[in-house]
C-alpha cells in the first residue's frame, strides 16, 4: 500500500497553528522567536512535532538575511513534514518585487497607468540586498513562485496584505492562487507589476468600512478571522516598536495583525492562533481619521527604519510607503503623489544609473544619487 500523503488541505485543524510575518531579512530574529514558541531547538531544527507554521510573506529586503531566512523555512518544512507537521510561506509584495527584479532587472516597461517602470529600480528603493539577488538559486526561485498568496487554515484566513485586492484575482482560495501562479509564470512584467501593486495595498480593514470588507473576504474564501502582516503594528498604533510584544486584534475582532515591525527595531512575532480562546473585542485607535476614510492617522516613522544597510525607507512604489498607499508619479522618477493623502512627490534615484552602481548603495548605505 502506498503511504498516505499528508497535504495542506488534509492536515488536522486540531494541530497547533502558528503564524509569523514580515521577517524582512532578519533570519536570526525569526529563529529566536520560533525557539521562544518551542518550535525549533537550539540548533534551529524543528521540534514542533505536528504543529503548523505559516509565514505570511516578505522574507526578503530591509535586512541582509533574506536568502538565509528562505532556507531556514525550507529546511524546517522538510523536518516538520517528517514529524507530521507543516511549515510554509505565503508570497508577499517583497517576494514579487525581488523575483521580478531577478527576472526583468532594469528592463523598462509601461504599467497600466502609462508610467514607465523598472523592477530593479523599485527593489533597490525598497531595501533589496545584492547578496540575496546573487545567492538565490534558480531552484529556490521556482519554489518561491509556486507558493500561495492566500490560504485558509482551519478558521483563519491567512494573507500577507491588509487589502481586499485579493478578490480581484478570484472568488475562491484556489482560483486566487492559480491566478497568481499564472502571473509569476508569465514573461509579462506589466502583469507582475499589477500583482506587486495589489499586494502592496494596505489599511483597507481600518475605519468604518473595514468590517464589511473583511466579511466579504471571509464569505469568499472561508474562515472566521483574517490574519495578515504587511502593515506594522508600531505604525498602525503609534506604539514604539520595542513595546509591541503580541499580535494586535482589531476590526470588530475579525482581524489579527502579526507584523511586529522587526525592521523598525520591533520583535519578530510568532502568534499561536486559537479562535476559541480569543475574545472578539472591538479595538480602535482614538485619533482623528484620514480625510474622509475613518482611518487612523499614521504616526511619525521611527528612526530605526533607516538602519541595517537598507535603501531609504521613504522611497516606495504604489502603496509601499511604509504604512500609507502612495502612487509613484509618471515615469520611474515619481511625481503625481498620493491620491489618498493629498499627494507628495517622492525623491528617487535616476533610473538610467547602472545596475551595479544602484545596488552598491545598498551595501554601503549611501544615499541614492
Amino acid at each position: 500500500m502506498r503511504p498516505r500523503r499528508i497535504t495542506i488541505e488534509s492536515m488536522s485543524d486540531a494541530s497547533p497553528l502558528f503564524v509569523a510575518s514580515d521577517v524582512h531579512g532578519h533570519r536570526d530574529a525569526l529563529a529566536e522567536a520560533l525557539r521562544g514558541r518551542g518550535l525549533v531547538d537550539g540548533e534551529d531544527a524543528w521540534c514542533g512535532g505536528g504543529a503548523r507554521l505559516w509565514v505570511l510573506g516578505d522574507l526578503f529586503d530591509r535586512g541582509p538575511q533574506g536568502v538565509p531566512a528562505l532556507r531556514l523555512v525550507r529546511r524546517l518544512a522538510d523536518q516538520a513534514a517528517a514529524e507530521g507537521g507543516l511549515v510554509d510561506t505565503l508570497i508577499g509584495n517583497h517576494e514579487v518585487l525581488m523575483l521580478g527584479s531577478r527576472r526583468f532587472g532594469g528592463e523598462p516597461f509601461t504599467d497600466a497607468d502609462g508610467h514607465e517602470r523598472q523592477f530593479l529600480h523599485w527593489w533597490v528603493l525598497n531595501g533589496g540586498f545584492e547578496d540575496d539577488m546573487g545567492e538565490l538559486t534558480d531552484e529556490e526561485a521556482d519554489w518561491l513562485r509556486s507558493r500561495r498568496i492566500v490560504h485558509l487554515a482551519g478558521k483563519s484566513l491567512l494573507v500577507h496584505s491588509d487589502t481586499e485586492g485579493y478578490l480581484d484575482y478570484g472568488d475562491t482560495e484556489e482560483s486566487v492562487n492559480s491566478a497568481a501562479r499564472e502571473v509569476l509564470a508569465s514573461g509579462e512584467p506589466e502583469r507582475w507589476w499589477r500583482l506587486f501593486r495589489d499586494l502592496t495595498r494596505r489599511h483597507e480593514f481600518m475605519g468604518e468600512a473595514g468590517p464589511a470588507r473583511v466579511r466579504g473576504m471571509l464569505r469568499a474564501y472561508g474562515g472566521e478571522e483574517l490574519v495578515h502582516g504587511h502593515s506594522t503594528i508600531p505604525d498602525t498604533t503609534g506604539l514604539e516598536p520595542g513595546r509591541v510584544t503580541e499580535a494586535r486584534r482589531y476590526c470588530d475582532g475579525l482581524v489579527l495583525n502579526v507584523d511586529g515591525g522587526v525592521y523598525q527595531g520591533g520583535k519578530c512575532l510568532v502568534a499561536r492562533l486559537d479562535l476559541s480562546a480569543v475574545p472578539l473585542v472591538r479595538q480602535r485607535v482614538s485619533r482623528p481619521g484620514r480625510r474622509g476614510s475613518g482611518m487612523p492617522v499614521r504616526p511619525r516613522l521611527q528612526p530605526q527604519a533607516q538602519r541595517g544597510g537598507r535603501a531609504d525607507a521613504d522611497h516606495h512604489p504604489p502603496g509601499e510607503r511604509r504604512e500609507r498607499d502612495q502612487d509613484a508619479g509618471p515615469g520611474p522618477g515619481g511625481g503625481h503623489g498620493d491620491r489618498a493623502h493629498g499627494g507628495r512627490e517622492e525623491r528617487v534615484p535616476h533610473p538610467t544609473a547602472s545596475v551595479n552602481s544602484i545596488v552598491s548603495h545598498i551595501r554601503h548605505n549611501d544615499p541614492p544619487p
